[in-house]
């Protein structure tokens, strides 16, 4: 199952690159719509959670997320694409909450016995 959580924020800032500079950094990402996720590869869909974007400092956005924008298991992207502006996405990946306490917070051991072996050190399978 996906990992439970209340309310998520994404962190999401433009890039300068050899050839771009970002003039304005004060972006007004709003209605939600301009917020697009794109689930596990599914259709691109605009975020349940209610608000917009805020601009925090120095190009630094958030947009938060709920349970419902996060409700898949696999990669999941947020793009924000604004008039005049270049986009920008970040993407994720939404694990089982057991892999998630596995590997980020270390309060649970990763389930094994279905594994098989498939490669062993001598190459004989």
């Amino acid at each position: 199952k996906p990992v439970s959580f209340g309310e998520h924020r994404v962190m999401f800032r433009p890039r300068d690159s050899h050839d771009l500079r970002v003039l304005a950094t004060d972006l007004v990402v709003s209605p939600q719509a301009d917020i697009r996720l794109k689930k596990n590869g599914g259709a691109w869909a605009q975020k349940n959670q209610a608000s917009s974007a805020t601009h925090e400092e120095n190009g630094w956005y958030e947009a938060s997320l709920d349970t419902t924008d996060t409700n898949t298991l696999g990669i999941l992207i947020v793009a924000v694409h604004e008039a005049g502006a270049l986009p920008v996405w970040k993407e994720f990946m939404v694990v089982p909450a057991n892999v998630y306490e596995a590997l980020v917070n270390g309060g649970e051991f990763l389930e094994t016995t279905d594994l098989r072996q498939v490669w062993s050190i001598s190459g004989s399978r």
